[in-house]
């Protein structure tokens, strides 16, 4: 049994004296419960509305630090999990007791640490975007050294007039220069920033350092592109028929199709799907998504997919016989090597062949837009959006905790949508108009 974490005040002993209560990491594991100190004390009305004051967002901010270091560290130990362990990794004290925050005082040390966690933990593409800032910002300084109190908003500013005009392209004989866009630009400087946070919460430069927000420097934000397919696309693709339906060709179309009508399931989604999460009597698909289930851990709701006819003809066609419970639906993984890299490589090696094909079939059928895998879940919501679906139950059916998230995959309204709208700008009434005649 995996141990669970939650941010607790702790009123057991009393206020302090200023009237603040400790505010703490519960833990349980096999039913002990044991109480972390985090080093921040609250009121009690500040700790309910702890989200929402503006004058509380560096406690807020630190407090969610705390509590994703100890479900890092539990994700870490797996079956191997001990208090003793949990104790000296969350406290970052080595074998001796003493603490090591200083060990590590450069910003590329702390990127080449979080790289590591992160793939320890699965999550190679994102481990991935570290190593590249850690790459950029060699170049950039010249060398691999370089500590926290020489990132100030200035460094940032240079770095980023850098990456956008001056990075540098390895091509092989003849390198170029060229400029990354700001959306690259901002993955890098979240990941600074990252590593900053995580940098004050350890001690090893004051908060007061800190080269981020209004007046500092601010973090490039772009709107992401929208990536929806109108419906009448949609329907030339689902009415699509390869020559052989048996082809990998029919099986990519097939994946898309998949996913646009589960909710928008993503590819690794779909590739840990077992028999086990069809629920025959309710006509439903459950599953809990593989991007969020660690980092909600003690908020998991499974997500519920209608059992549409279409999804049961794709199913019957390309599972797996016999079906068995904890068999994996459909052919994506390599079920004797569930490592995180033969994961990734897999999933990776899934998406790349459906949006191969999909790229093949949309401009054989004239589709407007070529779609990706990407474009199943866009497409998903933005067609509940356009028929009037409440954004609520939208953002529930796409598993997001916020619906600030789901804005996120809402394409806008058709131009002949927009133009019905405008109409009623002038749709005036003129009671004392006269009919003519």
């Amino acid at each position: 049994m995996a141990a669970t974490t939650k941010l607790v005040l702790y009123k057991s002993n009393g206020p302090n004296k200023d009237g603040k209560f400790p505010v703490k990491v519960r833990v349980i594991y096999n039913r002990f419960v044991k109480r972390f100190r985090t080093g921040v004390s609250l009121l009690e009305e500040d700790y309910l509305a702890l989200h929402l004051k503006k004058s509380l967002k560096k406690d807020f901010k630190y407090l969610n630090y705390c509590i994703e270091k100890a479900d890092e560290i539990i994700e870490e130990l797996g079956q191997d999990f001990s208090w003793n362990e949990f104790k000296r990794r969350f406290y970052n004290k080595n074998d001796s007791g003493t603490t090591t925050n200083k060990q590590k005082e450069g910003l590329l040390d702390y990127i080449s640490e979080k790289n590591e966690r992160l793939r320890k933990a699965g999550k190679i593409r994102t481990a991935s975007t570290y190593d590249i800032t850690g790459t950029h910002i060699k170049k950039f300084i010249g060398n691999d050294k370089i500590p926290f109190r020489l990132i100030t908003p200035e460094f940032l500013n240079n770095f980023e007039d850098y990456l956008l005009h001056k990075h540098v392209l390895h091509s092989g004989k003849n390198d170029a220069k060229v400029g990354l866009s700001y959306s690259s630009i901002g993955i890098d400087m979240r990941n600074i920033r990252a590593c900053f946070n995580e940098a004050i919460s350890n001690g090893v430069i004051g908060s007061e350092k800190y080269p981020f927000g209004r007046r500092k420097y601010v973090i490039p934000a772009t709107v992401k592109a929208k990536k929806a397919l109108n419906i009448e696309d949609i329907q030339k693709l689902m009415e699509y028929k390869s020559e052989n339906e048996n082809s990998t060709v029919a099986w990519s179309i097939d994946m898309w199709i998949f996913s646009y009508l589960s909710n928008g399931m993503n590819i690794k989604d779909i590739a840990f799907l077992k028999y086990e999460n069809i629920d025959e009597e309710k006509n439903l698909i459950l599953f809990y998504r593989e991007k969020t289930k660690d980092s909600k851990k003690y908020n998991l709701r499974p997500i519920e997919v209608p059992l549409t006819e279409k999804n049961k003809q794709i199913i019957n066609k390309w599972g797996k016989k016999p079906r068995r419970k904890g068999r994996f639906i459909f052919d994506i993984l390599h079920p004797d090597d569930l490592s995180p890299m033969q994961i990734y490589r897999d999933v990776h090696q899934a998406t790349k062949q459906v949006n191969k094909y999909l790229k093949r079939v949309s401009e054989k059928i004239g589709l407007e837009r070529i779609p990706t895998t990407n474009f199943a879940r866009h497409s998903y919501s933005t067609v509940l959006k356009r028929a009037g679906v409440p954004i609520e139950m939208i953002s529930e059916m796409l598993g997001h905790s916020s619906i600030r998230t789901t804005q996120i995959y809402l394409d806008s309204f058709e131009p002949e949508q927009k133009l019905e709208v405008a109409k009623h700008l002038t749709a005036f009434n003129s009671p004392n108009k006269q009919e003519k005649g």
